[in-house]
């Protein structure tokens, strides 16, 4: 990896990522819609480059796509909004494709899997989503496969369940953390016996 590109890097992922890249001296390029914001996260690290840019429009997409060989794709989207899961991939791999970027690694979720059919899910695990945020998964990461497959690109897929600690504010499981911490009641959503995986985020400076 010669030069990368973060699409959606100011979200939960983004930052963690940038600060390895960083520590091991790969110039890396942040790209989000608010270059502020961008530049508030990320202008510190010695080999950054800020560029905002609108992954959702074919052109600013392909922008920030040209010059890199990787791209790591780590847009996040709110809980009205998944149904933008899939169009927005589409459009990362054509920009990939158009700027004839090598590697496209996809963070993505294990709602794609659906409920398991067995104690533990490994990666072979059968794709087969039973709620709408898991069909709009599958479908973004079948655009990647599908890539893959055609061999316009090599493609990888990183699934991880959900995340708990600092700059992952907004995820279940530290909701339930931090009403642990505070001693009062936490919520939870399905049956209590089940058994679940977390991953702890690093907090990124």
């Amino acid at each position: 990896m010669e030069k990368a590109a973060i699409f959606g890097a100011a979200g939960t992922i983004g930052p963690v990522v940038a600060v390895e890249l960083n520590r091991r001296g790969i110039p890396f390029r942040v790209v989000g819609r608010s270059r502020p914001k961008l530049e508030s996260v990320f202008g510190k690290l010695e080999h950054a480059e800020i560029f905002d840019a609108d992954v959702g429009d074919l052109r600013s997409a392909s922008a920030a796509a040209r010059g890199v060989d990787t791209i790591i794709y780590a847009v996040g989207l709110p809980y009205p909004s998944h149904h933008l899961h899939p169009a927005l991939m589409r459009t990362t791999v054509d920009a990939a494709i158009a700027m004839k970027v090598p590697r496209l690694v996809l963070v993505s979720s294990v709602y794609a899997y659906g409920a398991p059919r067995s104690p533990r899910v490994p990666e072979t695990h059968s794709r087969l989503p039973e709620t709408r945020k898991g069909q709009y998964r599958k479908e973004q990461e079948d655009i990647v496969l599908d890539a893959h497959a055609n061999g316009k690109l090599a493609g990888l897929i990183v699934r991880l369940p959900d995340f708990y600690g600092p700059g992952a504010e907004n995820s279940l499981a530290h909701q339930v953390f931090r009403a642990a911490v505070a001693g009062k009641t936490a919520n939870w959503i399905g049956p209590t016996p089940r058994t679940n995986s977390y991953s702890w985020r690093t907090p990124a400076p």
